[in-house]
């Protein structure tokens, strides 16, 4: 699957040394996407920024603003070699529906 348009923006936000466009270009393919009770979480397969992750370690957006004032956070961090995962969590326990991919288990 392809990455959804909050996967890019939280991408983009917690890796602002790659450039979103080249995440896009460089294989950067969703394995499994499944929604959660406070959001999402995604698998994303992407060798260069699985790589990078290895060596930043964990990353963290506080995505408020997105939320309507609501506070939430993205995370994302290395899960193999070549994924990566990105959760979401709506801190009041609910994420919005325009900010939520759809939901594909591997």
């Amino acid at each position: 699957m392809q990455l959804h348009a909050i996967e890019q923006l939280a991408l983009a936000h917690l890796l602002p040394e790659q450039p979103t466009e080249q995440q896009a270009d460089t294989g950067c393919a969703v394995v499994s996407r499944e929604h959660t009770r406070q959001g999402f979480y995604s698998i994303i397969q992407a060798p260069r920024l699985a790589a990078l992750l290895q060596r930043l370690g964990e990353r963290q957006w506080d995505c408020g603003g997105l939320l309507n004032s609501a506070a939430g956070f993205i995370i994302c961090w290395p899960e193999s070699d070549d994924t990566v995962c990105l959760e979401a969590v709506a801190e009041n326990g609910h994420w919005p529906s325009e900010w939520l991919p759809p939901s594909q288990a591997h």
